[in-house]
């Protein structure tokens, strides 16, 4: 019995190993673009409400980017 709980336990962890892997590859590219331009908006003079919303935009994008790397 624990041979086989411990056997599908392994496969559950490979699987998700397997999904963090492709999703990182999938979405580090186009998060890391978005992070990117947020940070050219950054250098610009901006108002303050477009400066909160480049800033949400930042930050947003570094907790996808810690939570898929």
């Amino acid at each position: 019995m624990l041979p086989l709980f411990a056997k599908r336990l392994l496969s559950l962890t490979s699987g998700k190993q397997e999904f963090r892997a492709r999703a990182s590859r999938e979405l580090c590219p186009p998060i890391n673009h978005t992070l990117g331009f947020g940070q050219l908006l950054e250098m610009d003079e901006l108002s303050c409400q477009q400066q909160e919303s480049v800033q949400q935009i930042l930050t947003r994008g570094r907790d996808l980017k810690h939570a898929y790397a």
